[in-house]
């Protein structure tokens, strides 16, 4: 056999054990140099074996047995890809075609079984999905100035009554400091500074085109060291921007598991008022807990306010009084708008 056909021998095995193979696919050595012949590649059953040992050496998890052999692991297991399958498929900023681009990528990265597996379960078709085929191009031009520490310029994009895209401060350039993405309810937004109101703020990427970098270096160096980014998702509703307020809330306790979910593990919570089981006696063991005080680091918005709304009377705002009143507020509007019958 040529020095050539030898190394394509090592490369085309691989490629038979990563796709053709796993525990519940076993090829034998004959069937194996059946599949090589396929691929133009002529050898001998009993080089198989010593081939399988190099490919070991390089890494390749090859299990041998009486049966034949099978690769045991890849980079990805099945249970991985299909959880990063899913998570394409929910992205609403991603489009229809470049999820079923994606998803057919991440598939190959498993065997061809475990491949059908994967996108036979795909739905796509059916879910809200951005319109934005430029989105790859985009997060990779705004990635490029991250890393240089440039502004970027870029049109802004919003969605009009007759369902058309149309320019944002009529087609007016925005110019910000990129800092960092953030994924929010399945929307993918740029976080950054805007040095004119010398604020942070939010923009999706599936509504920014036009990006452009430029020369300039980015600013708001001392406002982005003060960003939390481990919590900094937990703190803000919508993707609102604004200033972090600390709001003190008294929720039901079985809301618990609702303040866990959204602000972490880490989140202030406290008993505030307890019961006791009735004809039980007053120990310790038997105080069951009603209500809950629960602290959290926010940016008070009306998503905030919304959020709020939706646990009805197992939740309320407490402190501070300014935060509380202007909920109030916004209650009253919204319910004399419907006395009135009008918007």
């Amino acid at each position: 056999m040529r020095k050539e056909t030898q190394k394509q021998k090592l490369l085309y095995l691989a490629k038979i054990l990563y796709e053709e193979t796993d525990e519940e696919h076993i090829l034998t050595a004959d069937k194996i140099v059946t599949r090589l012949n396929e691929y133009g590649i002529s050898c001998e059953r009993k080089t198989i074996y010593s081939d399988m040992d190099i490919l070991s050496e390089f890494g390749m998890d090859i299990v041998r047995e009486h049966r034949g052999a099978w690769l045991a692991s890849r980079m990805f297991e099945l249970p991985e890809l299909k959880l990063l399958v899913d998570a394409v498929q929910s992205s609403k900023f991603i489009t229809e075609n470049k999820s079923r681009e994606l998803i057919g990528k991440l598939s190959r990265l498993s065997g061809k079984a475990y491949a059908r597996k994967l996108t036979g379960q795909v739905v796509v078709r059916d879910r809200v999905k951005s319109m934005n085929e430029s989105i790859y191009y985009n997060i990779d031009n705004i990635q490029d100035a991250i890393r240089q520490d440039h502004q970027i310029t870029f049109g802004y994009y919003e969605w009009n009554v007759k369902k058309e895209l149309v320019p944002r401060k009529a087609g007016e350039r925005y110019r910000i400091s990129p800092w960092f993405f953030q994924w929010d309810n399945d929307k993918y937004y740029l976080v950054g500074y805007d040095d004119a109101t010398k604020q942070m703020r939010h923009y999706r990427v599936d509504k920014m085109k036009e990006i452009v970098e430029e020369p300039e270096m980015w600013l708001g160096r001392k406002m982005y060291e003060q960003i939390d980014l481990s919590s900094y998702g937990t703190q803000t509703f919508g993707m609102f921007a604004g200033e972090k307020v600390t709001v003190t809330l008294i929720a039901d306790a079985t809301l618990a598991g609702a303040m866990i979910d959204h602000f972490g593990r880490e989140v202030w919570m406290h008993p505030t008022e307890t019961w006791y089981e009735e004809e039980a006696e007053p120990d310790e063991n038997d105080r069951r807990c009603r209500k809950v005080s629960v602290v959290v680091d926010t940016v008070v918005s009306d998503r905030f306010f919304g959020w709020v709304f939706g646990f009805g009377d197992k939740l309320k705002i407490a402190e501070p009084v300014w935060v509380q009143e202007a909920y109030i507020q916004m209650m009253k509007k919204v319910c004399e708008q419907y006395e009135r019958g009008t918007l």
